[in-house]
């Protein structure tokens, strides 16, 4: 799964932070394994929302899944959908 991450962050030049959710404890190694990625382990403390106006069809974020065929899945969520 690493090297897929790490072959879709290489082609996506404008992506700023890839967060890792913890699971399974291997949140932290799999972030410091990849460029542009950190483990959501809590907010930082004193942190606040910057909020954006973004275009209709905006990719707010992709989620990935191993599944349970062992494909790889992914789904992007647009900001309409929110």
């Amino acid at each position: 799964l690493q090297d897929k991450l790490a072959e879709i962050i290489s082609k996506l030049p404008t992506l700023e932070r890839v967060i890792i959710v913890p699971y399974l404890g291997e949140a932290e190694q799999v972030a410091s394994a990849l460029p542009k990625a950190v483990a959501w382990t809590s907010p930082p403390a004193g942190a606040r929302p910057d909020f954006v106006r973004l275009p209709f069809d905006h990719p707010l974020y992709i989620l990935y899944s191993s599944g349970t065929t062992g494909k790889f899945k992914f789904r992007c969520f647009y900001v309409a959908a929110f």
